[in-house]
């Protein structure tokens, strides 16, 4: 499977390739007021607004650093409870795809709450990823802000 690779604090994730839509430079973000830290704020995309979300605030309780390679990642969300139609991921120094098998992934052995979206390490060119499912990135109250979010507009 062919995964995209980012880092997050200095360690190395990998995204499933199937989950992006497409990779995009930085762009400018529109800010949005009372909005919890790991929401850095939204952009236009084509005919709508996206709302993005800093991955490694959720990882690292710290924001992206405004890197060249920091990217949006634009994503399709796994929920239809409202009418945001993607996501944007904000993460760093994202260059390089590569080739793993997932199913030769090993568990962590830790799963701290609120990182529910990641999954198990796969070793690919002798380095260590730990997969990041896109599609389990938003819990329960993240997706109340965008509902409310949504509801507002």
């Amino acid at each position: 499977m062919l995964f995209l690779s980012i880092n997050l604090g200095g360690m190395l994730f990998a995204i499933p390739a199937r989950d992006v839509i497409r990779v995009l430079p930085l762009v400018e973000l529109r800010e949005m007021p009372n909005t919890p830290a790991f929401f850095s704020g939204i952009f236009p995309y084509e005919d709508r607004m996206v709302p993005v979300v800093d991955l490694q605030m959720l990882t690292h309780q710290q924001p992206c650093s405004r890197r060249f390679s920091t990217r949006v990642i634009l994503a399709k969300p796994a929920f239809e409870e409202f009418c945001v139609r993607e996501i944007g991921v904000l993460a760093e120094r994202v260059t390089d795809a590569f080739e793993a098998d997932p199913r030769s992934g090993k568990n962590p052995g830790i799963h701290p709450r609120g990182a529910e979206f990641l999954g198990a390490v796969v070793e690919a060119e002798g380095r260590s990823y730990q997969i990041v499912h896109l599609e389990r990135i938003l819990n329960k109250p993240m997706k109340e802000v965008l509902a409310r979010e949504n509801r507002t507009s």
